[in-house]
This record gives structure tokens, sequence and C-alpha cells, in this order.
């Protein structure tokens, strides 16, 4: 939690403490409070339009992981304004999801401009939390892709990588 910017993209693990549920002026639920880690402690704010899908994991000592944006209260100090709050086991869940790997074979002759624009487009069309690793074969060279998401591994996605490098130079490892 010590390096935080802005209306920038945060995660958070930590153990919620402090939780606060009450009514805005419109007499909509939202809910405030801080989370604690290893690091220190950050409060947050969960507004009307997300609390009605979070409020069931907004309980006092649970280990959650905050999704949200970062930004400075009225009294000038940092907080999470949550988006998503994942449990334990949907944090386990997601970890397991990202451990799966998409290996491409790019063989030289495919070694081309258009082949590679072919598979970002792919990636960027399909976001997912699978991680993508480009093998380069003439340099032996493993590449990750890097991208804000993994690619979503359904039977359309492999079958389209497959129909650009080669259902042989496609594989995806658990």
């Amino acid at each position: 939690m010590s390096t935080i910017y802005e209306s920038k993209p945060v995660s958070v693990l930590g153990i919620l403490k402090n939780i606060r549920k009450t009514r805005t002026k419109k007499g909509e639920p939202m809910a405030f409070g801080t989370i604690q880690d290893e690091t220190g402690e950050m409060d947050f704010v969960v507004f009307s339009e997300v609390y009605p899908i979070v409020f069931p994991l907004l309980e006092e000592n649970q280990l959650v992981l905050l999704k949200g944006k970062s930004r400075k209260n009225l009294q000038s100090k940092w907080q999470v304004q949550v988006q998503e709050v994942l449990s334990l086991l949907e944090v386990e869940g997601l970890a397991q999801a990202t451990s799966i790997k998409c290996y491409i074979k790019i063989t030289e002759k495919l070694q081309t401009k258009e082949v590679f624009d072919q598979i970002r487009n792919v990636i960027i069309n399909n976001p997912g939390d699978t991680t993508v690793l480009l093998y380069i074969e003439s340099k032996d060279q493993l590449l990750k892709m890097n991208f804000n998401s993994g690619l979503a591994v359904d039977a359309e996605t492999i079958k389209a990588l497959s129909s650009i490098v080669g259902e042989k130079n496609v594989k995806i490892i658990k």
C-alpha cells in the first residue's frame, strides 16, 4: 500500500475492519471501512451502485481482495473506491485459473508482422486470465505477451489462433 497513484486500478488483499454500513441522501445503501494487510491499512468506500453486488462479503475480519480505483478522500487520505470484492475462495480460483498458459510456437516462416498482428488481435478481442507465451523457434526464445489481460481460452480462440499458426503450434498447458 506504500506506492499509490491517483485514479489508478488497485487490488488490495487484506482483512476488513471498522465497517460502517450507511445510506446515501437518496436512501441507497453504501459502506465505508478499512482494509489491513502486513504493510498497513487503507480506507475503502463502496458506493451504492456496487453495494448490492458486494455486500455479502463486507463482514468484519473477513479476508478479501478489494479491487477498485485509488483516490484521495475529503481528508486527503488514500482510499480504495471499491468496484469488486473477491472472497478468499474466489482469489484462490483466480490464482489457479491464471496458472494456465497458452504457448504459441512461431516458426521461421510465420515470423511476419501480419502474423504477430493477427495473434495480438485475437488476444485483445478475447480478454481473459490465461497467460500467452510465444516461442520464437528460430531464436529459441520464449516471450510473454504483455497486454492488460491474458486470453480467454475457449474453443473459438484456440481455433482462431490455430488458423493463424497451425493447430500443432498452439498448446494449452495447466
